[in-house]
């Protein structure tokens, strides 16, 4: 028997519950012996089987251009939608730009950032940090602590400033090709 908070389309997928939403009679639903539940493959090999739903996955480079790019479109939506969870829940004032491996400018902003992005002046300045060579990683003690001290008082100024907004923020999101 299902709970009334479970949805399956599919009978041959599994889904995981919340412990919060499971009850003794909705525990499992997958078939025995298809891998549901069990750690590891059977023949001891220490690889886990293959399970729809959340995984950990290993933060590495994606070769295949093709789950790389379904990545970057999921992540970026996520990453958007917490910019504005954000901007909503603490009234603070966010600018978020993702650049896609395309050249595709995708941004998020509250409306006191937007002249950053839409003025001349602000496409220009993300123009020119676009078309910068990387910077050198330097992996000195002395040059990361530097950087640590100049993030912490950018960090001081930005906090001691009023920045709230009277009103709940309005969000725009756009994307531009800069290159």
């Amino acid at each position: 028997m299902q709970s009334s908070n479970y949805y399956q389309p599919n009978p041959q997928q599994q889904y995981m519950l919340q412990p919060s939403m499971v009850d003794d009679n909705s525990i499992s639903h997958a078939p025995p012996g298809s891998g549901a539940g069990e750690e590891d493959d059977s023949d001891g090999s220490g690889i886990p089987d293959k399970r729809s739903g959340r995984r950990k996955i290993k933060i590495e480079y994606i070769n295949d251009k093709s789950r790389r790019h379904i990545t970057f479109s999921k992540r970026k939506a996520g990453i958007m939608k917490k910019a504005y969870e954000l901007s909503t829940l603490t009234g603070t004032q966010v600018l978020l730009l993702v650049v896609s491996e395309t050249g595709l400018v995708y941004t998020f902003t509250t409306p006191k950032l937007q002249p950053l992005v839409t003025k001349p002046e602000g496409k220009n300045l993300i123009q020119s940090c676009l078309n910068a060579p990387d910077p050198i990683e330097s992996t000195s003690s002395s040059s990361m602590d530097h950087h640590h001290q100049q993030a912490q008082q950018q960090s001081r100024s930005v906090m001691t400033s009023n920045n709230a907004p009277t009103s709940p923020p309005t969000v725009s999101t756009t994307h531009n090709r800069f290159y």
